[in-house]
């Protein structure tokens, strides 16, 4: 008990050193503090439990109980901030497997906190709230980016998207229901907002070019030949960059890294790509886009979409070396674009490194959101007016460059392509029989007929792209596709739309969907 004791108060010194020396991450060596994950048990009754031998999680334990015990009180909010920022460093960011719900629970009641001042909250959904809007808006958006981390979090879990109801009881009740239905309400506001001030500035035209601007389009299509994206996401890349002088698709038609890395996954294995292309000095910017991604609109140049991004991020047009959109579960890495600066490249690699150490749970798309909002969410000082993001990289609207086919938006409750966004995405389309007609439907609109006649592919599929069925998936109208494949109303209080697991693989939902006829819509 003794030795517990003196280990317990190491940690709180470290949390206590780093707030009094303004830093965001205590100053303590993770090897005298922590414990390593390999205590975990695996079971199913405990792989979800918190460690209950280590000194850092019983001294964030009490710091968590402390706050929610007092939570009108700063000096108690500080000090769940510092903790989480601990276990939050990147260097030791697998500490967080030894509790993760403890730390999704943590980010809740610290984006609770910041939405409830100026009595924000409005009953509804749970213990989470949602969010009335009304205070100030940089406090909305530090909640929304608490709220973005906590979900790579539940993620992390593997646990169809849920957190378990017996261990989130132990840290303040924390439900995915009630983590979303607060995002949601967020998310609305900050949109809104968004919306009214991108009405307020200059549009850039969507040809513009930085003089001598040299830009790589980057993909992988690691697919076999029943897939239409093998040859098609080489044939629209290429169909993309014609138009552009200074453009040049690099598309991979296997491991991006080679083939003494096929241990590495490929979505992982993006970011250390991207990172040398832009070290190779090949390129001033790099847009990558997912093979099941497809360009739309060739008039648009990716430098439009950086500047329109510089102009809207402030009055001075600040430089952008980083743009994302983001969709209903937070940042989307489908598709992004990336400045060449020491700073972009220092952000890949240190994704790709988080991934191969630290956290290979992740995604790419979790590494990135924890690099670019983390430090700036848990930082003890909020940006006036600002979003908690990092200072060089930007949030774009989703039809910028991740526009989702009409029925994924309808059910997910984001943006759906219309005509003139520059890239569609099909979210969970797992399956060459449903998606190749889907993807030849986008050629079509996007290159032409005869661009579809090129990739020779078989006639019956070639049908299927023209069909009602592929039209309404893709161009909607989404209420409409909603109904005809046979989903009451979208993810916002639906108790229809897929969730968990199954929402990976929107055409093996469909399928296990009666369609309705034509003249019941």
């Amino acid at each position: 008990m003794q030795a517990l004791c003196v280990f317990t108060t190491l940690a709180w010194l470290c949390f206590g050193l780093a707030g009094l020396l303004g830093l965001s991450v205590p100053v303590c060596a993770e090897d005298n503090v922590g414990s390593t994950v390999t205590g975990v048990s695996d079971s199913p009754a405990d792989r979800f439990a918190c460690s209950t031998d280590s000194a850092v999680w019983m001294a964030y334990r009490e710091r968590f109980d402390s706050f929610l015990s007092d939570f009108m009180n700063s000096e108690k909010e500080e000090g769940l901030r510092s903790a989480l920022s601990f276990v939050l460093s990147p260097l030791r960011l697998r500490l967080v497997r030894e509790c993760t719900v403890g730390v999704i629970g943590g980010l809740f009641l610290l984006a609770k906190r910041g939405v409830e001042r100026g009595g924000q909250l409005a009953a509804g959904a749970g213990q989470g709230g949602r969010y009335k809007g009304g205070g100030p808006l940089e406090w909305a958006q530090r909640a929304f980016r608490l709220l973005h981390l906590a979900q790579i979090f539940v993620f992390v879990l593997r646990n169809g998207n849920l957190i378990p109801e017996e261990e989130g009881s132990r840290w303040g009740g924390v439900t995915a229901e009630s983590l979303l239905s607060l995002m949601q309400s967020l998310r609305e506001v900050i949109l809104q907002h968004r919306r009214q001030k991108a009405a307020t500035i200059q549009k850039v035209s969507s040809d513009f070019r930085y003089e001598g601007s040299r830009v790589g389009v980057v993909s992988v299509c690691a697919y076999d030949d029943r897939w239409v994206l093998k040859n098609g996401g080489v044939a629209n890349r290429n169909w993309y960059v014609a138009a552009h002088s200074g453009y040049e698709a690099v598309v991979l038609q296997d491991h991006p890294l080679g083939a003494g890395h096929r241990d590495v996954d490929i979505q992982h294995s993006k970011l250390a790509l991207l990172a040398r292309l832009l070290r190779s000095g090949r390129f001033d910017f790099v847009l990558w886009t997912d093979c099941d991604s497809v360009v739309m609109n060739r008039e648009v140049t990716v430098d439009s979409i950086v500047r329109q991004a510089e102009i809207l991020k402030g009055d001075g047009g600040e430089r952008v070396d980083f743009c994302i959109s983001e969709e209903h579960w937070g940042l989307s890495s489908a598709n992004f674009i990336v400045r060449n600066s020491e700073w972009s490249i220092e952000v890949l690699e240190k994704g790709y490194e988080l991934l191969r150490t630290q956290m290979p749970l992740f995604g790419d798309q979790d590494a990135l959101i924890f690099l670019l909002m983390s430090e700036a969410a848990l930082s003890s000082e909020i940006r006036q007016g600002g979003d908690s993001f990092e200072e060089k990289a930007a949030v774009v609207p989703q039809e910028s460059l991740n526009s989702y086919d009409s029925l994924n938006a309808a059910l997910m409750g984001c943006r759906g392509y219309e005509d003139g966004d520059f890239i569609v995405t099909f979210p969970g389309c797992r399956s060459f029989q449903s998606c190749n007609p889907l993807f030849l439907r986008s050629y079509a609109e996007s290159m032409g007929r005869q661009a579809v006649a090129s990739l020779d592919r078989d006639q019956e599929e070639v049908d299927l792209a023209f069909s009602y069925d592929t039209q309404l998936r893709l161009l909607g109208p989404p209420d409409v596709a909603l109904r005809y494949f046979g989903f009451s109303t979208g993810i916002q209080g639906d108790k229809e739309a897929p969730k968990g697991d199954e929402a990976h693989d929107i055409g093996k939902v469909i399928a296990q969907k009666p369609t309705m006829e034509r003249d019941e819509l």
